[in-house]
């Protein structure tokens, strides 16, 4: 039975490794441990250095009086027993900045894979549980999500590092993971000891004022706190050279010289300087290291200036304190290289008992920075695929069982750096094809930054204007590669479409619905499908974006009920015996397959040519680009329909749209119509053009269920544009219509 909250100590996992763990010696991280492909292993508990008795504990060593700090934040294992148990916790992290994972904090690593840690408790149809500290204010408060939960520990962390956490950390056997975050209480500062307590005295130095520092008890007997630790895992503040290897530390007196200035972007610190004489202290400015690090370009002049306190790295803007976390996401296009990960979520933790996150938030450069200082040699940054600058979509995955908990958020990627220069202003992380696996956690993060940009440029690049539907819920999948498709299931609402419906849909896309589906489709309607796990080159992928994205922008000038006719069509041609999901154009509502189809299709082929022009994968960089592909469209091919029996005018769409061949602009080799229907030699007579394809959506309308019906709509309320009625007319009539 699962309670509100348990105090029971977690129970050791499986710890059997991958079969080629031993021989995995891709790489060596941090402390030995092995990494590679394959799933992330587990190893023994480790004792929290947090926990609110190793805290009190390490103040007791250091006033020599009993310590009483109280809770700062409680680990929790959330244990959800139903999908929406796992929306409540994503909603909980979204309105307070948490992040619950799937994979234990107080565990050590024996073996880091390239996938996530899966709980082998968990079978294949449950959900993971998550785990992450939320603040005192909240545990058991009405913010707290109704998700079942246990209490693992009770904790206290403070705000800033200082000797209390490095001491902490060396009583819980936790030495080998100390790093601090940044340090402004120390024996050096006039309000020490009390800034141990309350974080909002700070750490002036006055000129003048006796230095007084302490002693942790017990130093040098047999109650010495012992630690195995190397000395350069320690910053400055906490190890100098009045600290031994078991932290004990001499009792002396000094005094503060003079401040010294130092140049922009330095900090003034004390320091031990026994050449000068016992405990003699100086200033010295601290700059971060060499100023011209990661600065390889000789073009930097003609840049824009970055604003003050900031410099420039990886294309971006950052803050010049080069321990506060920023860079630059991005996506490696298998055509045209890097570009930035637009409008997403970026969060950053210490890597060892990160507890506490910080976010923010990618611009259209995929640039970012976090105004907080990471004094680690390690440090993990995840981007989280929703856009919450503009709110225009989440992206979902589903890639297999005993992945629920990420069916239901959204998709996330995590990176674990490690930098001995603490340098953490350049991280240039990067999102590219996985040629090995194409259902790997890493081709998820790839086809989500794909499917995110393209959702973005399709709005923001290309200048079609074509209307936003409202936030959209997209799901990339590797269900099957067919099954790319906008049901729109989440936009028309939650109760219009059940699991019977869902099932007939995805049937006509010939995926199966597994039993396994049931349980999550309920509350994973999406309202687009993009597939993966196939080789295809980056423009075949976004390719398929843009197509969907123009069914989005359908919908939302159709209307609600035009689109759940066409969804009802599609789920029904099965049912009649005809070709899925479209039919062979005999049926009531076929119509609706022919508008909607067709001006996808046309659209698609139009923003990926502006996208690649000749860098596209299809070989033969004039002839077979896209808008040359266009040029050629007449029907889409079924290959479950007979020959000349295809009925989706794709081509009509673009032809409205060009003028037969002048589209786009001089200089680029295009090629002729295509054939007219059911012929051979006569080509598509296309002496209209002119019509944007604004111009031509706005000519779909809730009645507006026929190609005919569209041939009227648009030469009244757009024609003559240039053209003649007889030219007009002839277009439509060599489609055969």
């Amino acid at each position: 039975m699962i309670l509100g909250w348990s105090c029971e100590k977690e129970a050791l996992p499986d710890i059997s490794a991958p079969a080629d763990v031993n021989s995995a010696i891709e790489n060596r991280s941090i402390g030995g441990v092995l990494s590679g492909s394959g799933e992330t292993v587990l190893g023994n508990v480790l004792n929290n250095p947090y926990a609110l008795d190793n805290i009190n504990q390490a103040y007791q060593m250091l006033r020599g009086s009993a310590g009483n700090l109280q809770p700062t934040h409680y680990y929790l294992k959330w244990v959800p027993q139903t999908g929406e148990h796992i929306e409540a916790l994503e909603a909980f992290e979204e309105a307070y900045g948490y992040e619950f994972e799937t994979q234990p904090i107080h565990f050590e690593v024996v073996y880091e894979g390239t996938e996530n840690y899966v709980d082998p408790a968990i079978g294949e149809n449950g959900f993971s549980p998550e785990y992450g500290a939320i603040t005192a204010a909240h545990f058991n408060a009405s913010a707290m999500p109704a998700v079942p939960f246990e209490l693992l520990e009770v904790m206290h962390i403070p705000q800033y590092e200082t000797r209390l956490t490095f001491t902490a950390f060396v009583i819980s056997g936790n030495e080998a993971y100390y790093e601090a975050t940044e340090g402004l209480c120390h024996p050096d500062c006039p309000t020490w000891p009390d800034c141990l307590e309350d974080s909002s005295l700070t750490c002036e130095v006055v000129p003048g004022t006796a230095l007084g520092t302490i002693a942790l008890a017990g130093a040098g007997s047999a109650s010495t706190v012992a630690s195995a630790a190397p000395k350069a895992n320690f910053p400055d503040y906490i190890l100098d050279d009045r600290m031994g290897l078991y932290g004990e530390h001499e009792v002396i007196n000094a005094i503060i010289p003079e401040p010294i200035e130092c140049p922009p972007g330095c900090i003034a610190k004390l320091r031990l300087n026994p050449s000068a004489g016992p405990f003699h202290l100086e200033w010295y400015c601290d700059c971060d290291g060499d100023p011209t690090e990661g600065d390889d370009d000789d073009d930097e002049e003609e840049d824009p200036e970055p604003p003050a306190g900031q410099v420039e790295q990886c294309g971006c803007f950052v803050y010049e304190n080069k321990k506060k976390p920023g860079g630059r996401i991005i996506l490696t296009d298998t055509q045209t290289g890097d570009e930035g990960v637009r409008r997403v979520k970026v969060k950053t933790t210490r890597h060892h008992w990160g507890f506490i996150w910080r976010n923010t938030d990618t611009d259209d450069e995929g640039c970012w920075k976090i105004n907080k200082a990471y004094n680690v040699r390690r440090m993990k940054t995840k981007v989280v695929f929703k856009d919450r600058v503009s709110d225009r979509a989440v992206i979902r995955s589903f890639r297999g069982a005993r992945f629920w908990n990420a069916f239901l958020k959204p998709v996330k990627y995590t990176w674990k750096v490690r930098r001995n220069g603490k340098n953490w202003h350049a991280l240039c992380l990067r999102l590219e094809d996985d040629p090995e696996d194409h259902t790997s956690k890493q081709e998820e993060g790839y086809v989500a930054a794909l499917t995110n940009n393209g959702m973005h440029e399709y709005y923001d690049d290309f200048g079609i204007d074509l209307p936003n539907p409202g936030k959209l819920r997209i799901l990339i999948h590797n269900l099957d590669d067919r099954l790319n498709a906008a049901p729109m299931f989440r936009t028309i609402d939650n109760e219009q479409f059940g699991l019977g419906d869902i099932a007939g849909y995805l049937l006509a896309y010939k995926t199966p619905f597994t039993g396994l589906l049931y349980t999550y489709w309920e509350l994973s309607k999406p309202d687009i499908f993009i597939s993966f796990g196939d080789p295809d080159p980056s423009d075949d992928k976004r390719q398929t974006v843009y197509h969907e994205m123009v069914h989005a922008s359908q919908y939302a000038q159709v209307q609600r009920q035009w689109w759940i006719d066409y969804v009802v069509y599609t789920m029904t041609r099965g049912i009649a015996n005809e070709p899925t999901p479209y039919g062979d154009g005999t049926a009531p509502g076929a119509g609706r397959a022919e508008l909607a189809e067709g001006m996808a299709e046309s659209v698609e082929l139009y923003l990926a040519d502006l996208k690649y022009g000749l860098l596209h994968s299809d070989g033969f960089a004039q002839l077979r680009r896209y808008m040359n592909q266009a040029e050629l469209l007449e029907f889409w091919e079924d290959p479950d329909l007979p020959p000349n029996a295809n009925f989706i005018p794709e081509g009509l769409f673009f032809d409205l749209f060009d003028e037969n061949g002048a589209n786009p602009a001089a200089g680029i080799v295009t090629v002729g119509e295509g054939n007219r229907v059911n012929s051979t030699t006569l080509p598509i007579r296309d002496n209209a053009g002119g019509f944007t394809f604004l111009e031509q959506l706005n000519a779909f309308g809730p009645f507006t269920e026929t190609i005919e019906e569209f041939q009227d709509q648009l030469w009244q309320q757009s024609g003559p544009n240039g053209n003649t009625l007889a030219n007009y007319n002839q277009l439509f009539q060599d489609y055969g219509f």
